[in-house]
């Protein structure tokens, strides 16, 4: 007879002075950890309350949760402890979602919480850690810390549908959301570039540069999104053309770097919010029922 404690459980991968690949996943009711391919600790799902991994300091670690079939993360969370490495990779896969929402702080300790229907699970990682996630989202919301942040935004070039979020010494990898991307700065003056999305990139996208003197730089057209919204002290478009379904919003002073193209086809129109600079010629492709607002 096996008697197992309800709580919290820590895994701790062996001490072997080399890189190690953890797998995390479930098999029926039993939850297993891999090291480089071998099953070497179990425990039961049920009455667990709080998951930590712990890798091995000084070597670089990925750690791999399978969300296949079944969601393994307690209601207290999943938590991985690094110590100091800075190349350690989590990847979390294979399943959809309703949303992901990111929070980076400044002391280092970030998290996702990932929304499916009524339920919320949370992942805990240092800062320092490379995430890949398979996992397909309807929405994503990363919110950057109250520090100053400069973060760069671009898409997979290859024909992939993957958007890479470069933050500090990190980088975020993710399927495009079906819906919506959202960037939400808060006390800190923040720096947002935007480089090629991958194409088709189709849902909305949104960047909030926060309160302070924040600035988001774009550096190539954008095309096929659902609806484009920037918000910033300083917007700059380096482009030539910015094609939504939707709307289009921009709000602070926006400085045009070639001509540019503006063009909607949706029901809603294109609106200005601040100084529009640039010795460039504008061209304005909105339905003929919307309206050119500039304020």
């Amino acid at each position: 007879m096996v008697f197992v404690v309800d709580g919290p459980f820590t895994f701790v991968s062996p001490t072997n002075n080399q890189a190690d690949d953890i797998a995390v996943w479930q098999s029926g009711a039993v939850i297993q950890f891999l090291v480089n391919g071998t099953v070497v600790s179990t425990r039961t799902a049920a009455g667990l309350t709080r998951l930590t991994v712990t890798g091995e300091s000084g070597f670089v670690d990925q750690l791999s949760v399978n969300f296949s079939g079944v969601n393994l993360i307690p209601s207290g969370g999943l938590v991985f402890n690094a110590g100091t490495d800075l190349n350690d990779t989590v990847s979390l896969g294979f399943s959809t979602t309703d949303a992901v929402n990111h929070t980076s702080n400044a002391a280092g300790q970030n998290r996702d919480d990932i929304i499916n229907g009524t339920v919320t699970s949370t992942v805990l990682y240092p800062s320092q850690l490379q995430i890949y996630e398979a996992m397909t989202a309807a929405s994503r919301t990363f919110t950057l810390t109250e520090q100053r942040d400069q973060v760069s935004l671009e898409g997979d070039t290859a024909g992939f549908a993957y958007t890479r979020l470069y933050y500090g010494q990190r980088y975020f990898e993710f399927p495009d959301p079906t819906n919506r991307l959202v960037i939400q700065g808060r006390g800190g003056k923040d720096s947002v570039d935007v480089g090629i999305l991958s194409q088709p990139f189709a849902a909305e996208l949104a960047i909030e540069g926060g309160t302070k003197t924040d600035s988001i730089q774009v550096s190539s057209s954008l095309t096929g999104l659902a609806s484009l919204a920037l918000t910033a002290e300083s917007i700059s478009l380096a482009g030539t053309t910015y094609a939504t379904v939707g709307s289009q919003a921009y709000t602070g002073n926006v400085a045009f770097q070639s001509n540019v193209v503006f063009a909607t086809t949706g029901t809603a129109g294109l609106t200005f919010f601040g100084t529009v600079n640039g010795a460039h010629d504008i061209v304005l492709n909105i339905p003929a029922h919307q309206n050119l607002w500039v304020d």
